[in-house]
């Protein structure tokens, strides 16, 4: 995986759901991680795309939040991320690919969570 064919949004939201993990004390990177960093990215295009679907996108935000703090904490120890996480990366790129793009933007890194089944996303995105 090359993150130089990442776009700096998406890179920015990869840092973004890292940092949140680390501040919550979060052993394991995982999808929902990444989630809310897309949706919460400051003037970020999922944001902008929830509002114009009038989904209410501190709904979303909350039940990330709530999600996210069910997962076990630990003080110390190194991040890393999980295979589902590694996983979504990949899907990214295939899709980026598929529509023979440059970069992984950040659409591409939301479709690969909208591609997901049986995750707390996918119950999310069934939801709203």
């Amino acid at each position: 995986m090359d993150f130089d064919k990442f776009t700096e949004k998406a890179q920015s939201a990869i840092v973004d759901c890292q940092n949140y993990a680390i501040s919550e004390g979060h052993q394991q990177l995982d999808g929902e991680h990444l989630h809310l960093a897309l949706v919460k990215q400051d003037q970020g295009l999922i944001g902008r795309l929830l509002d114009y679907m009038e989904i209410p996108k501190a709904d979303i935000i909350a039940q990330l939040e709530a999600t996210l703090s069910r997962l076990p904490k630990v003080q110390g120890g190194q991040l890393y991320a999980s295979q589902r996480f590694n996983q979504l990366l990949m899907q990214a790129e295939k899709i980026a690919g598929e529509f023979k793009d440059e970069f992984v933007s950040v659409e591409h890194l939301y479709l690969a969570l909208l591609d997901e089944k049986n995750t707390p996303s996918a119950d999310l995105f069934r939801k709203f």
